[in-house]
């Protein structure tokens, strides 16, 4: 853990055992306690202070802005995601920057295939998939920013391959038979 503030996604927080799971920027995934009881939840970008154990609000970065349920849904698998699939303490400033993007970007994301690209991208972040020959024709969406990339329209054979690919990432971790949102995957057609 290093010194100072630091700013980190609120993977998951509970109000019972104080425990808050969070994403930070230069350290990972980080379990902390609260040391107080303020209001933090679940996705909320916030600026902290731990020392190891604990953790200090420092301050919140709220969204300020009206989404869909859908998209709602969406943010919440990408946290429960992170949450299950970067271990702790591993180095994930990409993972971060990724999520900075989304937190501020969210009507970038509002179509199911925009949120697929996010997920193809996300899990190659994570080290999943990318070696594998077996979708090499998706490597193409990872040239241009996610900026660019979600607004790209795919074809129906690169969208089943698309969606091949997230289930089989997802079939990597069994967490995923617990997730909050699993309903998504069945919405946008992944499975």
């Amino acid at each position: 853990m290093h010194p100072g503030l630091s700013y980190g996604f609120v993977l998951r927080s509970s109000n019972k055992t104080s425990k808050v799971v969070l994403l930070d920027k230069d350290c990972g995934r980080l379990e902390l306690y609260s040391r107080k009881n303020f209001s933090i939840y679940n996705g909320l970008l916030i600026k902290f202070e731990a020392d190891g154990k604990s953790l200090s609000l420092a301050d919140s970065y709220p969204i300020h802005f009206k989404f869909s349920k859908s998209t709602l849904k969406f943010y919440h698998l990408v946290l429960e995601v992170c949450e299950n699939f970067i271990p702790p303490g591993l180095e994930s400033g990409d993972i971060f920057e990724l999520l900075y993007f989304l937190y501020f970007s969210f009507g970038s994301f509002s179509s199911g295939v925009s949120q697929k690209l996010f997920l193809h991208r996300l899990f190659n972040k994570l080290g999943i998939g990318s070696g594998s020959n077996k979708y090499s024709e998706l490597s193409k969406l990872l040239l241009n920013p996610i900026d660019r990339v979600v607004q790209h329209p795919l074809d129906l054979e690169t969208e089943y391959r698309l969606n091949a690919f997230i289930k089989e990432c997802l079939d990597l971790n069994p967490a995923i038979y617990g997730f909050n949102t699993r309903c998504f995957f069945r919405e946008v057609g992944i499975l």
